[in-house]
């Protein structure tokens, strides 16, 4: 892509062209809409209905449910599955739960038992850095970056036939995955100085590796929801694409941003479907939010907001998004929480565990919600706590 075009594009969407040093991200001078906040205090569990903010009045406007729609207590006990020894990662699928020590990959029953060793590492020494559990594969994510330097790739490895594929080598900084498709955004240092962020898309069937993106200043978060690839950029910007590419790159929300801590989020949080981009942020002076940025309307959806609540910094949790139909669940490890969201931000932000040691790694599966965690000896251990 050459450098004129590639600037035209940035303006199109109205991204900055400024490249983003490789120790730092851009700073945004776009103006901060006034948002609501949610509290990373235990009195989550009350938090108020989702709110909208738009671009012409920058207010918050209540949505309204249907009076059936019942937002009851979880009443099932947190069950403790045993203890996984040096767990870095988690994830789980209908048929176990995967973790991973850094270097090997190993496999558990969903009711806890004895753990075996799936394989090793399709990365060698590379560490892993991040596991996620799909239509019968791991995506396997290994990175070593010491800033100037970034190496790894992302994997797929077979939890039946154990073996291993090849999707990305590089540094993969945020992938996606929706059936056949996989995609991904690798970085590469130009210069010795900047990052050049790349958004590609591939397929598993035909084995096509379609260029989707490139940008001087890297993107934030990367999502596949129907034919589109969603993406976020350093300025509090989402932009999608078809996945053939057979269109130009178009901007979400185009006259409205989302707060701009939002850019420094971590890029794993990141999901979406049919409807839109499910984006979640951690700001000193904000807490915890989740965003709904929406595909088709110029319209950017705060979930789970109660404007009573005073904001609390709670840093960014280890993990992913673990999704299920209706919800979005993540860890507060520093509150001890593990938490979710509707989609449609009926009941707020709701506690599914309080009182846990350091939760990480959620997952779904089975009806059940699964995390790491610490017992009181500093050991990790697997807990899960049964929907239904």
């Amino acid at each position: 892509m050459s450098a004129r075009l590639l600037l035209g594009l940035l303006a199109a969407v109205g991204c900055s062209p400024a490249p983003s040093p490789i120790l730092g991200r851009p700073t945004t001078t776009a103006p901060t809409p006034p948002v609501q906040s949610v509290s990373a205090s235990s009195s989550v569990a009350t938090a108020g209905p989702a709110t909208t903010t738009s671009a012409s009045t920058m207010g918050a406007t209540p949505q309204t449910f249907p009076e059936a729609w019942a937002c009851p207590p979880i009443e099932t006990p947190v069950e403790d599955l045993g203890e996984v020894k040096k767990a870095t990662a988690l994830t789980a699928d209908k048929d176990g739960l995967y973790w991973t020590d850094g270097t090997r990959l190993h496999s558990t029953p969903l009711d806890g038992g004895a753990a075996v060793v799936l394989a090793k590492s399709p990365a060698g020494a590379t560490p892993i850095v991040e596991l996620h559990a799909n239509g019968g594969d791991l995506f396997v994510s290994a990175r070593r970056d010491t800033g100037l330097q970034c190496s790894g790739g992302l994997f797929a490895v077979s939890t039946s036939s154990k073996n291993a594929t090849t999707i990305k080598n590089g540094c993969v900084s945020s992938f996606s995955v929706a059936g056949d498709t996989i995609a991904y955004s690798a970085r590469v240092v130009i210069e010795n100085s900047y990052v050049q962020a790349r958004a590609e898309v591939f397929n598993r069937t035909t084995k096509a590796v379609v260029p989707i993106y490139e940008n001087l200043a890297e993107q934030s978060g990367i999502a596949v929801g129907g034919n589109f690839l969603y993406m976020s950029n350093s300025s509090g910007r989402f932009l999608k694409r078809r996945l053939d590419a057979s269109a130009a790159l178009e901007a979400l929300a185009p006259t409205s941003t989302v707060p701009p801590d939002f850019a420094y989020g971590d890029e794993r949080f990141m999901t979406a479907d049919a409807t839109g981009v499910y984006a979640f942020a951690t700001g000193s002076a904000t807490g915890q939010r989740v965003f709904h940025i929406h595909a088709s309307e110029d319209r950017i959806t705060q979930l789970g907001a109660d404007p009573k609540e005073a904001p609390q910094h709670d840093p960014s949790p280890l993990g992913r998004f673990a999704e299920s139909e209706r919800h979005l669940y993540w860890a507060a490890g520093n509150n001890g929480e593990v938490r979710r969201v509707d989609r449609r931000g009926k009941c707020g932000v709701e506690a599914v565990a309080k009182g846990r040691k350091r939760p990480r790694w959620v997952s779904f599966a089975n009806d059940s919600v699964y995390w790491l965690e610490d017992d009181a000896n500093g050991q990790t251990r697997i807990a899960r706590r049964k929907l239904q």
